[in-house]
């Protein structure tokens, strides 16, 4: 999200890191292990392209994406509060964390 030259959550990779801005699976799908895997072959896809590290966001409100990434092998990095911005922006979370994982 852009405000003018200020940038929110707003993530420039590095050579040889990919970023997952997110995924979604449909609620009655959920724990059938569909984000695993669609985090497994986004991961196969970037050590092909011979890189070395996935970053992915979590938000507060979203606990089990942190799980997900957590079980998975990432791990916490950095929090980034998002307030005052968030009541702006009409945001429903306090709070982004990085996540990262090296290949």
């Amino acid at each position: 999200m852009r405000i003018g030259d200020l940038h929110l959550l707003h993530h420039r990779s590095a050579p040889e890191e990919w970023y997952v801005e997110g995924i979604a699976v449909a609620k009655e799908m959920r724990g059938a292990g569909i984000g695993t895997g669609l985090i497994s072959l986004l991961e196969r896809i970037a050590r092909e392209k011979k890189d070395k590290q996935s970053l992915a966001p979590s938000l507060d409100t979203n606990p089990r994406a942190k799980i997900l990434y957590e079980r998975i092998g990432f791990v916490e990095t950095r929090g980034t509060p998002v307030w005052p911005f968030n009541r702006i922006c009409g945001f429903s979370f306090n709070l982004a964390t990085e996540m990262a994982k090296e290949l």
